[in-house]
């Protein structure tokens, strides 16, 4: 019962535990057969199921005010699985579709719901079973039976979070056919111990104020018990995922090249209509010289995107 309020507690009114996001994003993950860092699982689970890779969370301080506070996809998607009544009832599941909203007899007017209201909204299990008839007689779907799809994908997505079923974290013991990793709810006594310390680790050094970060030494302990848990995989596994990949995912989720692109591009663009306007040979080349690298660069960047997606 402690632990539940301790854990209950974090969530609601911790915002300090977005500076814990780094060390969490870390941890290599299975998803779909390829082995990433747990930030990307986050931000792609996050991004279906909110439409936004960082959550709004609309908590107060001590002294009455009202703040609004960003928690991180790394730091939703994590305590997801630890406390599923909590995130059950928090406004998370965006829909956007007016006419779907409608058939759900919701308010068209609101954007975003609770998992707990749309998964005991019978019209959602008619709405499924419709088109999962119109997808077995090979339909073409329309924007409506598209939105249905998206909303069943969140569901079904948030569902297994929920179940410790979605975050896969071991490799399967040794001589099994499959490669699949075991998920959170498969791992036995001794590796989910070991995983759920990190969640421990993090609960007893978050700030319990609004607004206060948190601390250097506190991030260090939650790093120390990301690491203890790989080491402890490793112990029984070996080296079982490709650190140097995930060092670079890792890197260029804080790097956001694509955005840097934009920026060169738009540079590139002053640079030569200068260039046009002054008569200006030298900035004209350094402008095109920009144009170029920027094409090198976003193009080898949407390849590396496209094939580790």
């Amino acid at each position: 019962m402690f632990r539940r309020a301790l854990f209950l507690l974090l969530i609601l009114v911790a915002p300090g535990w977005a500076h814990a996001v780094d060390s969490l994003g870390k941890i290599p993950v299975q998803d779909l057969g390829r082995i990433k860092p747990f930030e990307s699982f986050a931000r792609e689970s996050l991004q279906l199921l909110y439409g936004k890779q960082t959550y709004k969370l609309h908590q107060k301080t001590s002294d009455g005010d009202e703040i609004t506070v960003g928690r991180e996809a790394d730091e939703v998607i994590f305590t997801m699985m630890f406390l599923p009544e909590v995130w059950a009832e928090q406004n998370i599941i965006v829909i956007d579709n007016r006419s779907l909203k409608q058939a759900l007899q919701v308010d068209p007017e609101q954007k975003y719901f609770n998992f707990s209201a749309l998964i005991t909204n019978p019209r959602v299990g008619l709405l499924v079973r419709e088109l999962e008839g119109r997808v077995s007689r090979k339909e073409q779907l329309d924007g409506f039976s598209r939105a249905v799809q998206n909303l069943n994908n969140q569901l079904t997505l948030m569902n297994a979070i929920m179940a410790q079923r979605a975050v896969q974290v071991v490799p399967p013991p040794e001589g099994s056919e499959s490669d699949r990793w075991l998920s959170v709810a498969e791992l036995n006594d001794e590796d989910k111990e070991a995983f759920t310390n990190i969640f421990m680790t993090v609960a007893k050094n978050t700030p319990k104020e609004p607004g206060k970060k948190f601390s250097k030494e506190g991030n260090q302990e939650v790093l120390k018990s990301v690491m203890a848990f790989v080491e402890h995989v490793k112990a029984k596994h070996g080296e079982y995922y490709p650190s140097g990949e995930i060092k670079a995912e890792l890197w260029l989720h804080g790097f956001q090249p694509f955005l840097w692109a934009w920026v060169l591009y738009l540079i590139g663009a002053f640079l030569l209509l200068f260039a046009w306007m002054g008569e200006n040979k030298k900035i004209l080349f350094i402008g095109l010289g920009n144009f170029y690298c920027c094409s090198l660069c976003f193009t080898r960047w949407v390849f590396w995107f496209a094939s580790t997606s």
